[in-house]
């Protein structure tokens, strides 16, 4: 098959060019400008070493749009994002997915660790071999004609194996470190980028649960639900965030560790079950974020709104506009973005 893999200049994307030309596959890379800090030699000088054509797309105006614009709104209205999962679904596969379609390439490969799965022509993404590295998460909003032509060959790959195989091959970018910032930032932090672009972000008043004025926050957009560390406020114990009012510019605190029992679901995307599904299926697990352990949870619907219950204990540190993502025997039945929440406090611990 003709391939096109999207090369990003790490050790991932090279090994899977790698894995898919010892195959048999007739390979290409494709790397996708989509901001000042792409690093598009580093991808040339992959792409070269493994001596496969190497595509140049941009597609800056399109991330600025998809990406970076909700980014800055989310924080300015009190959300917190994940950027990732809405670059994978709007721009990454999708003009892959284009690209490819136009020039006559088979499938789309990405060094993502993942699978892909198949059942009754429904697609899903499936969880990675490698536990640890397992991205499915990030993966959830993939439509189903993506994951018609989506390889992921890292998804049966332990990443310490591949990189020992990789060193051993003198592979490019063997030895790599891996990012996990913000790719779109730079060096500034994300506030500060975000006031960059959109304006300062206006002091205001930290509260406490009588309305008690206890001192002044630098911007909404610095702090989220559950952070205790940096208020710079002087208390007797200590105190967290409970929530976030954007339109009265106020962040509201609480002697005690605020955590979710339940929250409300926007946007929902199903793959592996369908709605019908999975509002009937008693066995879900939930993941709240990236590296969060995946818990018992149900689902149900009123209104045509989706509410997700935690079985177990509330859980800590879940924010509006974070993912949550539905597991089902290991495959992703479904995810959204987290509207509402019911917290629960627990201990000061």
């Amino acid at each position: 098959m003709r391939v096109l893999i999207g090369m990003s200049g790490g050790f991932d994307s090279a090994y899977t060019a790698h894995l898919l030309r010892a195959a048999g596959h007739t390979v290409e890379g494709a790397v996708l400008k989509m901001h000042p800090y792409t690093e598009i030699g580093e991808a040339k000088s992959c792409a070269e070493a493994l001596g496969i054509p190497l595509h140049e797309i941009d597609c800056t105006a399109l991330f600025e749009e998809a990406v970076v614009a909700p980014f800055c709104t989310a924080y300015r209205t009190a959300r917190t994002p994940n950027p990732c999962i809405l670059c994978n679904e709007r721009v990454k596969f999708r003009v892959l997915y284009d690209f490819a379609l136009a020039n006559g390439f088979e499938r789309i490969a990405t060094g993502h660790y993942a699978r892909v799965a198949e059942k009754g022509g429904r697609y899903a993404i499936e969880t990675a071999k490698d536990t640890a590295k397992d991205q499915s998460y990030m993966l959830y909003r993939l439509s189903q004609e993506v994951l018609a032509r989506l390889i992921l060959p890292m998804g049966d790959i332990i990443k310490k194996d591949a990189k020992q195989e990789g060193a051993r091959l003198s592979l490019a970018a063997a030895e790599r470190e891996e990012s996990q910032e913000i790719c779109f930032v730079g060096e500034e932090n994300y506030a500060d980028f975000i006031e960059r672009r959109c304006g300062a972000s206006p002091n205001g008043a930290f509260v406490s649960e009588s309305g008690e004025v206890l001192g002044t926050h630098r911007g909404i957009i610095r702090y989220t639900v559950g952070q205790r560390k940096g208020l710079g406020v002087s208390a007797e114990s200590r105190l967290f965030i409970e929530r976030i009012d954007p339109t009265a510019n106020r962040i509201h605190l609480t002697k005690r560790l605020p955590a979710v029992r339940a929250f409300t679901l926007e946007s929902p995307v199903f793959s592996g079950l369908s709605r019908e599904e999975a509002l009937a299926e008693r066995s879900l697990l939930v993941r709240v974020r990236y590296t969060a352990k995946p818990i018992p949870a149900t689902l149900t619907e009123e209104g045509g709104v989706l509410l997700c219950t935690l079985c177990e204990a509330p859980h800590t540190a879940v924010a509006a506009g974070q993912s949550a993502v539905f597991y089902h025997r290991g495959r992703v039945a479904l995810g959204g973005i987290i509207a509402e929440t019911v917290q629960e406090m627990t201990n000061n611990t």
